[in-house]
């Protein structure tokens, strides 16, 4: 008899200390601690482990006809609900006295998503350009437990499937299982270019879960056959080395696929190792052991920490000290909730959970209704609804055009020959607002074109993110340019960090970022259309700026104040990187017969000196459309910025009269 065909199966304790090397790395890669880059697939061991548990349960259960859904689901419940549960209703406490309300809008629908195990697909679907950075959402990792959980529900099915269709379980389940293993294989491969929906999503991870679940049915199988302890050692280093290698010198792509392959197979290899010596003296001493029964509440507790932890402290936290206070919290929710709901339920802990429950889901949904609790303001509160404004792609204001992505502005009669076509990267599609209000004061129509952090070429990028996708926009844009009667195109994109990226640094033999602008030129010349650059006003570092304003909130709401970052506008390296793109235009003979828009003229000198820049942004100066009562807006600073990187709705006004210049002063189109 199997062991799977056994009435209970036998304890694996190195599979304990997996779960001790797999929550180490994350901690280690989320804390930027020794180099390890390659520290979030620890995320991907314990998927494989998880298929492996859950299949050797599940299979041994149905075989003895003792399977039952509900309480294999509330079995799950017990182990992973309370834990969670205690970590977001602790998480969103907390944000309520440390971030604003365009913060806390997001926690609280992350919130909701987490408690409803949905979080992998609320994090899929708000990814994106105009998105706040992992650092500031506090429930970030919990997209991996809903993953899990949809997992809990999605695997049994199957399995039961297997065995009421009238298969030979034994024959039919592995076969099955690879099947599923393939086909999802298959989709993290061809929607590679979806990253979000790679990383985040069920259908492109299912395999990390089947190939440990493969290797559960065969588990018996595999370890008798080598009853030599050498062969266990030699396949143990090997396993160990293909785990350690990526954490370390990491694939250039995060996503699920090859990339995780190394990982994947290293893991399998450890687990069909017990006998072996490092299994039997590492992963199955009793300090492993007890770090892999800790690793689910210290991957719980160890990320709100390190997102709040800047908040109490004015200088950079020390990694140490956030392992330290990852470990004492994460002792509190192991012995205060997990071990006793798991082991030692009694009526109250139901009580309790269905209050903690009703609180969190109440607070969570004002937050995402009210748009981020704004009474809890102790200085002016938001008037104006900062999304409705700062959301610059609205449909029923700029319709969409498909290919190549884009909108236009304007009144119908107009739209078909445009005073300008605004294309480029997102830098492109902020200025939506401040056309908009061109088009309102002076009946101008544009058209936007924008793809997110795609160069404004036509021809091939390789020093780029999401080159096979910025090639397929921007051949879309060159066949769309050849359409079109002659017209001004201001060309609009990151230019001072672009030309600091090494462009094709594998393959020095192709044009370098002046070339590609030089054919860029001829080819919109050569279709009889006028090119403008567009310069980038001053910029935030993204990260730092949505700091920088829960900080200060922060300060009006805790009684001990924290210094807050205070550099606005172009840091150095950035005013460095601007100087050098403009000498480039002056010093190149074909570049420097190009008109410029010098946008960051519009907030600060040229230079980006910082006091300039923040008498720019008074409430005096602001620009601002028909309809919008500037004396309820405040504070200016936040609505300045999307998210740091880009502008909002009143910077993207404040950009208007450099754009207005230029078309004033050039109003032919050839």
């Amino acid at each position: 008899m199997t062991e799977i065909n056994k009435p209970t199966l036998s304890y694996l304790a190195h599979l304990d200390g997996l779960r001790a090397i797999a929550v180490f790395y994350v901690l280690l890669f989320h804390f930027h601690l020794y180099g390890t880059t390659g520290g979030y697939l620890g995320v991907d061991i314990f998927l494989v482990l998880s298929g492996f548990l859950m299949t050797r349960i599940i299979v041994r259960s149905v075989s003895f006809g003792k399977f039952s859904i509900p309480t294999f689901i509330a079995r799950r419940f017990w182990r992973l609900y309370p834990s969670l549960l205690a970590t977001v209703s602790t998480t969103l406490f907390i944000s309520l006295f440390l971030f604003p309300p365009r913060l806390q809008q997001g926690i609280g629908a992350s919130s909701l998503a987490a408690l409803l195990s949905v979080s992998n697909e609320y994090f899929r679907q708000t990814s994106g350009y105009f998105d706040l950075k992992s650092e500031l959402k506090p429930l970030l990792h919990t997209w991996s437990l809903s993953l899990e959980e949809q997992f809990y529900v999605f695997w049994p099915l199957l399995i039961i499937a297997i065995h009421r269709v009238q298969l030979k379980p034994r024959q039919s389940i592995p076969i099955v299982m690879t099947m599923v293993a393939i086909i999802s294989f298959q989709i993290a491969v061809a929607m590679k270019r979806k990253h979000s929906f790679v990383f985040f999503g069920l259908p492109s991870r299912v395999f990390e879960f089947a190939v440990g679940g493969i290797v559960s049915h065969f588990y018996n199988d595999i370890t008798a056959r080598m009853n030599k302890a050498g062969v266990h050692n030699i396949i143990s280093i090997l396993g160990l080395a293909l785990v350690n290698y990526p954490m370390f010198y990491p694939s250039s792509s995060n996503l699920p696929g090859p990339a995780a392959i190394p990982t994947l197979f290293g893991t399998l290899m450890l687990i069909v190792t017990p006998k072996s010596e490092f299994s039997s003296c590492v992963l199955s001493s009793r300090l492993f052991r007890y770090v892999g029964k800790l690793s689910y509440a210290l991957y719980l507790v160890h990320w709100p920490i390190a997102v709040y932890a800047p908040f109490f402290s004015s200088t950079t936290v020390w990694p140490g000290t956030l392992m330290i206070v990852t470990l004492i919290c994460a002792l509190a929710l192991h012995y205060g909730v997990e071990q006793p709901c798991r082991l030692n339920r009694r009526p109250v802990h139901s009580a309790m959970i269905a209050v903690v429950l009703i609180l969190t889901l109440t607070i969570a949904t004002k937050s995402v209704t009210t748009e981020g609790l704004p009474s809890r303001m102790k200085y002016a509160r938001y008037p104006l609804n900062y999304l409705k404004y700062a959301r610059a792609y609205n449909k029923k204001k700029c319709p969409w055009t498909r290919k190549p992505r884009g909108c236009k502005i304007g009144t119908k009669k107009e739209l078909e020959h445009p005073t300008a076509i605004m294309v480029g990267s997102s830098y492109a599609g902020h200025y939506q607002h401040a056309l908009r209000l061109l088009a309102a004061r002076q009946n101008y129509s544009f058209w936007v074109i924008w793809a997110g952090n795609c160069p404004p070429v036509f021809t091939k990028t390789k020093g780029v993110r999401n080159s096979l996708y910025c090639d397929e926009e921007n051949e879309y844009r060159k066949t769309f340019f050849r359409s079109l009667p002659p017209t001004r195109v201001l060309v609009a994109d990151i230019w001072s960090v672009r030309i600091a990226i090494k462009w094709d640094s594998h393959k020095p033999e192709l044009p370098t970022f002046r070339g590609y602008l030089r054919q860029l030129k001829k080819d919109l010349e050569g279709m009889g259309h006028t090119m403008a650059i567009v310069i980038e006003p001053p910029l935030l570092h993204g990260i730092m700026f949505a700091q920088r304003e829960a900080c200060r909130f922060r300060n009006t709401m805790l009684p001990h104040s924290v210094k807050c970052p205070d550099d606005f506008g172009m840091e150095a390296m950035r005013r460095q990187f601007r100087r050098n793109f403009m000498n480039l235009l002056r010093n190149d003979d074909e570049l420097r017969k190009l008109p410029i828009i010098d946008v960051a003229k519009q907030f600060c000198d040229v230079n980006g000196v910082v006091p300039k820049c923040h008498e720019m942004m008074r409430k005096e100066n602001l620009i601002v459309p028909k309809g919008v009562d500037i004396n309820r807006v405040n504070p200016v600073q936040t609505t300045m910025f999307l998210d740091g990187y880009h502008l909002g709705p009143f910077g993207s006004w404040r950009a208007s009269p450099a754009i207005e210049n230029y078309l004033r002063f050039n109003k032919s189109n050839v």
